[in-house]
């Protein structure tokens, strides 16, 4: 979440949400096995699903050629099936907080101060020391990159934070609740967005540490952002970074790092524009029979939808 407070602007009680929650991130690396032992040894993660990617999902994303390529998907103790990992081979890291799209995947904890201890010798690197965030005395955060270059947002929730809906751990690592995306301009991305969820955004502008430091500006320079608050506790951020470039594609359509965030949803009717190919249904852990789309969003962003 950013560091800074909000503005004046009042979310309304919605008629309906139709996204929430967040489910899963979902990273590209060129070495399955980095990722998996990074997660299981350092953020008490598992693997509750290891294989290849079957073609009902190749297709369904619309990218053929990752059918058979190894995935595994891993779960943390509170039972969240969070992360998903896809391997393709030759991929190298991303760079963190250098391009458009999914920025970092916020993750809530029950201790920042007793895990960023623990992350000291691990593969995961600080660009964000563990601190109070300025939003709130109850909201204490810390940001690491890890071995696919993926930005992870650490985050403990002590108590509520109006008029955000926020959770509060149950586990040392818990689960994905702010999947954060870096967009050329705010308005586009709040609008498709504040479209697809049937609720209103709280747009203001704050500093965002991070991004200014990748970007060697004043630590304090403020940028336009947009929180959006998601069913089941759950949120979007969206930071508006005109400065950063597209990040570059690979052959398989994918993207090195945070490649896909995956959401529930009531109906995919509300979605703005097309998926990228038709609807799909799979019966493993994750789907469990549910229908699945792919979208692009409008910073290039694929978003995909899996209604309940």
């Amino acid at each position: 979440m950013s560091e800074s407070g909000h503005d004046s602007n009042q979310q309304q009680p919605p008629t309906k949400r139709n996204i929430g929650p967040v489910l899963c991130g979902t990273l590209v690396t060129g070495d399955l096995e980095l990722i998996i032992n990074a997660y299981q040894g350092w953020l008490d993660m598992a693997v509750s699903e290891q294989g290849v990617l079957p073609e009902a999902l190749a297709s369904g994303w619309a990218m053929p050629s990752l059918a058979g390529q190894r995935y595994a998907l891993l779960t943390s103790r509170s039972g969240a099936s969070w992360l998903r990992v896809i391997e393709q081979p030759g991929c190298a890291p991303a760079e963190p907080v250098a391009s458009l799209g999914w920025l970092s995947l916020e993750v809530l904890v029950e201790d920042v101060f007793k895990l960023a201890e623990r992350l000291r010798e691990s593969p995961f690197r600080f660009i964000g020391e563990p601190a109070k965030l300025d939003v709130s005395d109850s909201i204490t955060a810390c940001q690491v990159v890890g071995p696919a270059g993926e930005v992870l947002y650490l985050t403990a929730v002590a108590s509520p934070v109006p008029p955000f809906e926020l959770p509060v751990a149950t586990a040392f690592v818990d689960r994905l609740f702010i999947p954060v995306m870096a967009v050329p301009e705010r308005a586009s991305a709040m609008h498709y967005y504040e479209t697809a969820d049937n609720f209103k955004a709280l747009a203001f502008d704050t500093k965002v540490t991070v991004i200014n430091r990748s970007l060697g500006k004043p630590i304090e320079r403020r940028i336009p952002v947009c929180t959006l608050q998601l069913d089941h506790e759950s949120l979007i951020e969206i930071d508006e970074v005109s400065e950063f470039p597209a990040r570059a594609v690979l052959p398989s359509g994918l993207v090195a790092g945070i490649a896909v965030v995956s959401f529930l949803v009531d109906s995919f009717e509300q979605i703005p524009g097309q998926p990228l190919a038709p609807v799909f249904t799979l019966d493993d852990g994750f789907y469990q029979g549910r229908r699945a789309a792919l979208y692009r969003g409008p910073a290039g962003e694929l978003v995909e939808f899996i209604e309940r």
